[in-house]
């Protein structure tokens, strides 16, 4: 008897690779373990003409591909056909015929399962025959409707409104999906408010590191840049440049004030004009991309993650974490961490707090390096990727069992 390998869809609004930014770091991690238990048909959208340097790559990955060229500019102005359909603005954002036709051909195929990572792309699987399962990462809905707590009229109009569809959607999406994860039973629990929500179809499973890649004892190639504090991310993602605007504002003037030798690095992709413009603040450096945040987290004597809106685990303070850094972060930022504040990290509230601990670790090198070496003891013990990624694996084996039987 000759068993073949089971086969399976992967839909991700964004190029899995390279897992430079949160939402990639997760799907590139979901990617790898699909690739190893399916025949794997995996599509995806490229908004950075950068990135098709890596379809030849991740093609060795998979029995097929489709990588969707999409123009931001022109996907905002599509996706504002959703005041008129009634969707959230997130669904015709991410709409194309082209990846609608290829997901049909490869249904035709025989599937048996489509994984989907983040709601923006659910609407693909209206017409699945095999189980669904679904990342949904965040509750979007929290995220938008925190956005329109910050905004005057009418963006906070939009945003009330993305966040009220979303949250419906959340919910319809449990129905419909054998399963439904989300990073943090935090975000979960905001998803199975909804009275429409399945609660009992709602799992989690978090980020993790590559604690091998960011070890820091592994040796770097080229400079390891020396800053007093570090901030890395994507920096056109609103809830960094808040951030970094925020801490610029209302913390590094104190701290520069009191020794004008000390450096902050912001280090992240396309950072916006109102982040560039922070590099002619005394001893800030804007990095714009680089290829290795690793050098920076190593030189850096203290990580901050100072987030005002927080969704789900912060790669940026597990990489942090995982290169032995002490790291401040706000209560979001570390929301959802198993971790005993104080000891493993340090939650700071307000600029007080912030311009205290950060001056106390400059100053103290001991309990410095006594508070990252705590912090990588956990990310060593909890947050490897082949622990967090075990419920995903699980049900991914139940649904091949149930279509295949035991010996597939």
């Amino acid at each position: 008897m000759t068993f073949r390998k089971p086969r399976a869809l992967f839909l991700v609004h964004r190029i899995p690779f390279p897992p430079d930014k949160g939402d990639k770091i997760r799907s590139w991690q979901i990617f790898k373990l699909l690739s190893q238990k399916f025949d794997l048909y995996a599509g995806f959208f490229i908004d950075d003409e950068a990135d098709y340097q890596h379809v030849e790559y991740l093609q060795d990955f998979c029995a097929e591909i489709n990588a969707v060229s999409l123009s931001p500019r022109r996907a905002k102005l599509k996706s504002l056909s959703g005041l008129l359909s009634g969707q959230p603005l997130s669904f015709p954002y991410y709409s194309s015929r082209d990846m609608k036709e290829w997901v049909k051909g490869v249904r035709a195929t025989g599937l048996e399962v489509e994984v989907i990572f983040s709601s923006s792309m659910f609407p693909y699987a209206a017409d699945a025959a095999a189980p669904v399962i679904t990342d949904l990462c965040d509750a979007d809905s929290a995220k938008w409707k925190a956005y329109s707590d910050r905004q005057g009229f009418p963006m906070s109009a939009i945003y009330q409104r993305e966040a009220r569809l979303l949250s419906r959607a959340e919910a319809a999406i449990t129905q419909k999906s054998a399963a439904s994860f989300l990073i943090t039973p935090e975000e979960a629990a905001i998803v199975k408010q909804h009275p429409e929500a399945d609660p009992y179809k709602v799992g989690t499973f978090g980020n993790g590191v590559d604690i091998d890649y960011f070890d820091p004892g592994a040796e770097l190639a080229g400079e390891v840049p020396q800053n007093s504090i570090v901030f890395t991310g994507a920096m056109d993602y609103e809830p960094n440049i808040e951030a970094v605007i925020w801490f610029a504002e209302h913390v590094w003037p104190e701290l520069i004030k009191q020794d004008a030798d000390r450096t902050w690095a912001i280090v992240g992709a396309r950072p916006v004009a109102a982040v560039k413009a922070l590099s002619r603040l005394p001893g800030v450096k804007v990095t714009g991309r680089v290829d290795d945040i690793r050098p920076w987290l190593s030189g850096a004597k203290v990580a901050v993650a100072p987030l005002q809106i927080a969704r789900g685990l912060q790669n940026k303070v597990l990489e942090a974490m995982a290169m032995a850094k002490a790291v401040i972060a706000s209560p979001g930022a570390a929301e959802g961490l198993c971790v005993t504040p104080g000891r493993d990290l340090i939650i700071a509230e307000s600029p007080t707090a912030y311009m205290r601990e950060i001056s106390r670790l400059l100053s103290d090198g001991s309990s410095r390096q006594t508070l990252g070496n705590r912090a990588r003891d956990v990310i060593e013990n909890r947050y490897s990727w082949t622990a967090q990624l075990q419920p995903l694996s699980q049900k991914l084996d139940e649904i091949i069992e149930a279509k295949l039987g035991p010996t597939h």
